[in-house]
């Protein structure tokens, strides 16, 4: 996309071309303030999935490494964890029934070992591609996954309380 500025504006952010999202400007600017922890709400709550797959990406940016960065729509939460040459750990907390999802950012995540979930993982791998990780369950009110080599998005829907439907 291009804009026409005139010349006095040209200075201005919003007349240069866009290269990158407003998602990814914010997160690279608490990136650059220091921030260990970033949570970005309504990361997936628009009509555009272009949006939603670009915010899941950005997890992959290597400024992201080594930070704790959380994208959620309120129902859900998208975490990566492991460096595609090192170990990766993440502790879930949720209520019984809770789904959570696993899949591989890199060809294949090794020694992927899980506790509190319906079907754990025992020292084993997930390969891009295949929907083995697809639609887990936390038994008790906590999931704990590990990996020992690769990036792995966790995806953490979270289930209404009895009673109450999402809508």
């Amino acid at each position: 996309m291009s804009r026409t500025c005139a010349p006095a504006a040209s200075r201005c952010s919003s007349c240069r071309p866009r290269r990158t999202s407003d998602t990814e400007l914010a997160v690279r600017e608490a990136i650059a303030a220091g921030a260990r922890r970033i949570i970005v709400i309504g990361a997936f709550g628009g009509t555009r999935l272009d949006h939603s797959l670009a915010n899941v990406a950005l997890l992959a940016l290597p400024e992201v490494e080594g930070r704790d960065v959380v994208l959620t729509d309120g129902e859900a939460t998208v975490r990566l964890i492991g460096r595609a040459d090192g170990p990766g750990e993440l502790r879930l907390v949720g209520t019984q029934g809770d789904l959570v999802s696993l899949f591989p950012l890199d060809p294949a995540v090794e020694g992927i070992v899980t506790a509190g979930l319906r079907y754990p993982l025992h020292d084993e791998p997930l390969r891009l591609g295949p929907s083995r990780g697809l639609s887990n369950e936390i038994v008790e009110t906590e999931a704990h996954i590990t990996t020992r080599r690769g990036r792995l998005l966790v995806v953490h829907t979270h289930t209404p309380p009895l009673g109450k439907e999402i809508r």
